[in-house]
């Protein structure tokens, strides 16, 4: 049976740099620099240190970076570290039409192997636009479908990205990355109820991933053999998973390599994505008519369906945030943030911050509904949002956006990428120079000039 994933893995074998179009080439280094970015702030959140230590702990060659705390291990163990980092304060870019994360779960997989094998700036910006395309395929012949079905269901096509990615690093020939992809078929599950549990194996998640994408790759590098039929076998992903699907999002343009995941958005808050329009559009509404805080009586906002089931509901810890993850998939708190503060960022999502009175006040009098227009407008994916907000003096302000800052239709430009990125700085575990940062944004903005990773993982540490 000729199954879909020999397609996928003979366009990963066959794309060189010289094949990516310079769209392709400045969306992967944007990615890039965004993720590191997040990986650094991550260092400082809940429960990275404790999985730091034990990658530490675990000892073996030293191979690979741990960033900021500069332990050098093997590269499984250096993933294992990196992913929840780049995962922890969930603003890592989402494919849209996917409806997944993507260079969050590549980069910290690709990177350890990236500075092992000595890989170039242009090896590493072409492993990460490969694995991202491929989640992004996959993703999207399922949620395109099935609309918001993919956060209630078990999802697994991520780590496929991440073996594509360091699949091509390693220079794996087209047997032996259908293997790896094989193998990793059982390695990346994702259950999903995490979310509606709000638990740290949110974070965790991206650790399974990343280290199990790279051993996977080295096993089919020592010729054993995995899960042929992929995607399509009578017990394969689709079959498993997702009967219901669109697999022309895996295979129209892909060997032409016209590459789908640029329209990747970019994060301009650490929150569920699904959260965004509704953030976007009350700090829009707040700024241009100066209303203050204590102006506020009301405040109603309009989503689409599957926004209000996800980050509205259940309404117990949406309005009643437990821990960070609760806060970053409330809309209730979120637009209360950046109705007290006039910003959403970071520092909105520690346990101290949870315990604000004057944004759980706020929260108080934020009504979320389902609203026709949007629904009409979007009624799968990241729509927009509409917020009116009632005054005590009796006004009423009112503002409507479709495109967040971020989107495809509204893209981050560079200057907008590096001052995100240099926002992220001062979230790091440990202080990082002057002098390395911005050599570090130097090299970064002009990937595909560096000779060696090496550059990248020295200005990356303490």
């Amino acid at each position: 049976m000729s199954d879909l994933m020999k397609r996928v893995v003979a366009f990963v074998d066959s794309t060189e740099y010289e094949d990516l179009s310079n769209d392709v080439i400045e969306y992967a280094k944007k990615h890039i620099m965004d993720t590191i970015g997040i990986i650094i702030a991550g260092t400082s959140a809940e429960g990275i240190r404790e999985v730091v230590e034990l990658s530490h702990e675990w000892g073996g060659i030293a191979e690979s970076t741990i960033p900021v705390f500069g332990y050098k291990v093997p590269s499984t163990s250096a993933a294992f570290a990196i992913g929840p980092m780049a995962r922890a304060w969930d603003f890592g870019g989402v494919h849209p039409d996917a409806n997944e994360h993507t260079s969050e779960y590549v980069l910290p997989a690709a990177l350890p192997i990236a500075e092992k094998l000595g890989s170039s700036g242009k090896d590493l910006i072409l492993a990460v636009a490969l694995g991202n395309e491929v989640i992004s395929r996959i993703g999207a012949s399922v949620h395109t479908i099935t609309g918001v079905s993919m956060a209630k269901t078990y999802s697994v096509f991520k780590i496929w990205g991440a073996v594509a990615a360091v699949g091509k690093l390693m220079n794996l020939n087209s047997s032996e990355l259908m293997n790896a992809m094989g193998l990793a078929y059982t390695q990346g599950g994702c259950d999903n109820q995490m979310f509606v549990d709000g638990v740290l194996k949110i974070r965790l998640q991206h650790a399974f991933v990343a280290d199990s994408a790279i051993k996977s790759c080295l096993l089919a590098k020592k010729g054993l053999t995995g899960t042929r039929n992929i995607l399509e076998g009578e017990k394969g992903f689709y079959s498993a998973f997702f009967p219901r699907n669109d697999k022309k999002w895996v295979l129209e343009g892909l060997d032409e390599k016209h590459f789908i995941a640029p329209r990747t958005i970019i994060k301009g808050y650490p929150t569920c994505t699904y959260t965004h329009s509704a953030i976007e559009t009350t700090l829009s509404c707040v700024v241009e008519n100066n209303i203050l805080p204590d102006d506020v009586e009301k405040v109603i906002i309009g989503v689409n369906t599957p926004t209000y089931r996800l980050v509205v509901l259940p309404k117990e810890t949406r309005y009643h945030p437990q821990n960070p993850a609760d806060a970053q998939f409330s809309i209730p708190y979120t637009t209360a943030c950046a109705i007290v503060n006039r910003r959403v960022f970071l520092d909105d999502f520690s346990f101290k911050a949870l315990e604000r009175k004057s944004v759980n006040s706020m929260m108080e009098k934020i009504y979320v509904e389902v609203d026709p227009e949007i629904e009409s407008t979007d009624p799968v994916g990241f729509a927009g949002a509409k917020v009116a907000i009632e005054t005590k003096e009796g006004n009423q302000f009112t503002k409507r956006i479709d495109h967040v800052k971020g989107t495809p239709e509204n893209p981050m430009q560079w200057i907008d990428v590096q001052n995100k990125f240099a926002s992220c700085l001062p979230f790091a575990a440990y202080p990082m120079s002057e002098e390395k940062t911005t050599k570090l944004a130097k090299y970064l903005r002009a990937l595909e000039t560096v000779t060696s990773i090496s550059t990248i993982i020295e200005n990356l540490s303490k």
